[in-house]
């Protein structure tokens, strides 16, 4: 996979950050769904070549039957790197909802965000589909999150604006506006980034708008309701 240079970089400082962690043979685990040579197997190879048959039981298991938050840690750089990159078999909100267990340094968790930004930009502009509830859940985790929207590159990258007027169709926009979902617990003052960093691409929405209305209406129109979204008046829009 051809990765941007800043993301090459963000994934060695992960490894880099999480490299105090080491692999525990003795891990805790439950015994009644947990085969002692399957902890013994995630030993016998090198963090950075373990793949998804590896790693998808214990990213399932971690810290609540297998392992604690240093088990954990060490894994992680691994585990987010074949759940964004590779298709781990795992929902985005699982691995999630143990680092929010989790306690972090700031280099650590500086890591971690940097990490995740530089993924999700790359995904926006590679992938022929976003996922919403990845995008939440970066969203929500990382401390600067309005630069996800503020740093969405459009512009010169036709597949990247498609999803990011996709992802915010009209019932994500209802998800956010109620709370609803995905969203539900995520902080007020955390929603309003998300609206003012939409915001302030406003402008530059409304020029591709009006570069793109005949040459590509349904993008157009997807456009329109995104502008809607955040309240602007789009009958002002001939």
């Amino acid at each position: 996979m051809n990765f941007s240079e800043n993301l090459e970089k963000s994934i060695d400082e992960l490894y880099k950050s999480f490299r105090v962690y080491k692999y525990n043979p003795k891990m805790d685990h439950c015994p009644c769904c947990i085969e002692l040579s399957e902890v013994e197997c995630l030993g016998n190879t090198k963090l950075r070549e373990l793949s998804n048959d590896d790693l998808s039981k214990y990213a399932f298991k971690a810290i609540t039957t297998w392992g604690g938050d240093n088990d954990f840690k060490y894994f992680l750089p691994r585990i987010l790197e074949l759940l964004f990159f590779y298709g781990l078999p795992v929902d985005c909100f699982v691995i999630f909802n143990k680092m929010y267990k989790c306690h972090w340094t700031k280099d650590e968790k500086n890591a971690l965000d940097n990490f995740l930004w530089n993924a999700s930009i790359f995904n926006t502009e590679t992938k022929e589909w976003l996922d919403k509830y990845s995008f939440c859940e970066i969203f929500k985790f990382i401390d600067k999150s309005g630069i996800l929207i503020e740093k969405w590159k459009f512009s010169n990258h036709e597949r990247s604006l498609v999803n990011f007027v996709e992802l915010f169709d009209t019932q994500f926009q209802c998800e956010i506006k109620f709370k609803k979902a995905m969203w539900k617990k995520v902080d007020t003052k955390k929603i309003a980034t998300l609206f003012d960093a939409i915001s302030k691409r406003k402008d530059e929405l409304v020029k591709i708008f009006y570069h793109i209305e005949q040459s590509n209406p349904e993008v157009s129109w997807k456009i329109l309701s995104v502008l809607e979204f955040i309240g602007l008046d789009i009958s002002t829009l001939d």
